[in-house]
């Protein structure tokens, strides 16, 4: 009985995962240019970083425990938001091969509804049921692609901001 009703559920067809993938992707596309842009002006090339001044201010003003303030700080506001690409990355493979099962499950039903149709019936069912996978890892690639380039650049930003401020120390004392 209730995997009759789990069936009913599966035999909507996988459509609606491959809606959630694009959906996914827009969300993920979205993010990585918002976190691109974030990121980038916190490194900005030539001119002391956004991150720098801000905790190198911090560091000559009020000192050491300021300097750790800050750059907890700056690291919260750079790591904004990265937790959604990462879950996205980590999970959109699972919602593609969600979408496999379901595609296989209809395939074969098919199969069972219309014995005659033949292998071509599970195959042609099966080749859509797999476009869900592709799409999953289409999405996922580029969300965890762009999650570890940022996870370093925010790792490399904050240690030079931190060199930085530390640098900015010695100001503050001998003021």
């Amino acid at each position: 009985m209730l995997a009759q009703k789990f069936l009913s559920i599966a035999l909507l067809g996988a459509d609606w995962v491959l809606w959630l993938l694009l959906a996914l992707s827009i969300i993920s596309i979205s993010l990585i240019i918002e976190r691109f842009l974030v990121i980038a002006a916190a490194r900005r090339k030539g001119n002391p970083s956004s991150t720098s001044v801000v905790v190198c201010a911090a560091a000559s003003a009020h000192g050491v425990g300021a300097l750790e303030d800050a750059l907890v700080r700056e690291k919260l506001r750079l790591e904004k938001r990265l937790w959604l690409i990462a879950t996205i990355g980590a999970n959109a493979p699972f919602v593609g091969l969600f979408g496999t099962v379901i595609g296989i499950i209809v395939a074969f039903h098919e199969l069972a509804a219309n014995v005659s149709g033949g292998p071509e019936i599970v195959m042609a069912g099966i080749s859509d049921a797999l476009v869900a996978t592709a799409v999953g890892l289409f999405v996922a690639i580029p969300a965890v692609v762009a999650y570890n380039a940022f996870v370093r650049l925010i790792r490399s930003t904050l240690v030079a901001a931190e060199a930085d401020g530390k640098a900015a120390l010695p100001l503050r004392k001998a003021a």
